[in-house]
């Protein structure tokens, strides 16, 4: 398969330079400068940085694999009218089977985490149903699924959309071009694999792109790199935290010598030689003395909490989750955080995963030699929390919330009577009705009489 590689560009460009130009004239004391100040296009990273940047910064990899490993930590309860649990169990083992490696949930997470790192990838099915994998999939006539594997953008390219306008899919691709092996190439119907995206991209720039969407990392590359520069330059400023310090009689008088600098350099290597072997400063008590002077450097734990909190930030993981804690910050504000980053993970599961997820169920049921042999009765999923929290947590979290809401009828800000809770925070939410609001004898304020309306001056004759 010929590939259309994905936009390069020059040797010097792929040094990503900051992407604001013309800043400088902004910091001089040309006011009219800034106006020249403008953001400028870039080399998009190739899939060469890309793979090098996952698999050597621990970042990048958090943010190409977290959300999607948390998406599929808990997996849902499946339920089927009319069958027992032993069905139920023959059904995942079914779509487990698929995958040897870790069964469904790592097929899953694989196909999320390739597609957020190269732009998109396919999860293609072996379904025998008397087709060929250029064939759209006869429902009627399946026999078995027998395989599934993860391809990612590098190796598919969209060759035809579906250009029917009373198709409900138009627009979208009908037809793959998929390398499966290192020595098989295939076209695949669209109805033959499960699509995952990376960032959405316009139509017109994915076409150019092959189809594809943009890397997870595109966009977050500069704060990654700007965290581990950063990172750098406080170890750097760590290593420097202490001077040793050794004072030689005669230094001075030493050194004049022809010879000075090499004694001075023996005995140097004679000190270091002694740290190295028992870690022992064998020094003259006479004409010597060896002492470490720590120095302080203000600012740097501060320095790092906003280095950790910018990165987490830009990856969209919680620094909590990212570093193991969380510092600088409240505890209702890394709360905040977390219950935020669920709502994420919870959007990415409703748009990708379980649309996915239900079409292979649906696929595996009507197979002939499938788990329900080829009858597909009334099933759902139902998906547990995405976390677990401490209940003394979430108590505290509610009285908060109850009493932040009281407050706001208290104040008319909220009528009581028309108030019904909006927020769900994953567990349930604060409710407040007339019921309610009447048991805690809260009463709505009168509300502010309005502003006068200025008086217009009158007509002048």
């Amino acid at each position: 398969m010929a590939r259309r590689p994905r936009p390069t560009a020059d040797a010097a460009d792929l040094a990503r330079a900051d992407g604001w130009a013309g800043v400088s004239g902004a910091l001089t004391e040309n006011a009219a400068a800034t106006g020249g100040a403008q953001f400028a296009a870039r080399a998009v990273l190739t899939e060469v940085q890309l793979l090098a940047l996952w698999r050597q910064n621990w970042i990048a990899r958090e943010a190409v694999e977290r959300m999607a490993d948390d998406a599929t930590s808990a997996w849902p309860t499946l339920t089927i009218d009319g069958l027992v649990e032993a069905d139920v169990v023959a059904v995942w083992a079914y779509l487990d089977a698929l995958n040897v490696k870790g069964g469904a949930p790592l097929l899953f997470a694989s196909s999320m985490a390739w597609g957020r790192l190269y732009g998109g990838a396919l999860l293609v099915l072996g379904i025998v149903d008397g087709g060929t994998l250029a064939d759209p999939v006869n429902e009627n006539t399946i026999a078995a699924i027998r395989w599934a594997k993860v391809i990612d953008s590098r190796w598919a390219s969209v060759r035809e959309l579906d250009n029917d306008p009373d198709s409900p899919t138009f627009g979208q691709p009908s037809m793959y071009t998929v390398r499966l092996t290192s020595g098989t190439v295939a076209d695949v119907h669209a109805s033959r694999a499960l699509r995952f995206d990376g960032a959405t991209l316009p139509d017109d720039i994915a076409e150019v792109n092959r189809g594809w969407h943009d890397s997870w990392l595109e966009s977050r590359y500069d704060p990654i790199r700007d965290y581990g520069t950063g990172i750098r330059a406080a170890v750097k400023a760590i290593d420097k935290i202490s001077l040793d310090v050794l004072k030689l009689k005669g230094l001075a008088q030493m050194l004049a010598l022809p010879d000075g600098e090499d004694r001075l350099r023996v005995r140097l290597k004679a000190l270091r030689d002694g740290f190295v072997m028992g870690n022992v400063a064998p020094i003259d008590a006479d004409a010597e003395e060896y002492q470490i002077l720590g120095r302080a450097i203000p600012g740097l734990p501060d320095l790092i909490d906003r280095l950790n909190r910018n990165v987490a930030g830009a990856i969209d993981v919680p620094e909590s989750r990212l570093f193991g804690q969380q510092t600088g910050t409240t505890r209702t504000g890394a709360e905040s955080d977390e219950r935020s980053y669920e709502a994420d993970v919870r959007k990415l599961r409703v748009r990708e995963l379980q649309p996915a997820l239900e079409r292979l169920l649906h696929l595996a049921m009507i197979a002939r030699d499938g788990p329900t042999r080829g009858k597909e009765p009334e099933w759902a999923l139902d998906w547990p929390p995405l976390f677990e929290h401490d209940r003394e947590t979430e108590a505290k979290a509610d009285k908060l919330e109850a009493e932040a809401h009281a407050i706001a009828v208290q104040s008319g800000a909220l009528d009581p009577l028309e108030f019904r809770s909006a927020y769900d925070g994953g567990r349930g939410g604060v409710v407040l009705d007339p019921e309610i609001t009447a048991s805690m004898q809260i009463t709505a304020a009168e509300p502010p009489a309005p502003p006068a309306l200025p008086v217009p001056p009158p007509a002048r004759e």
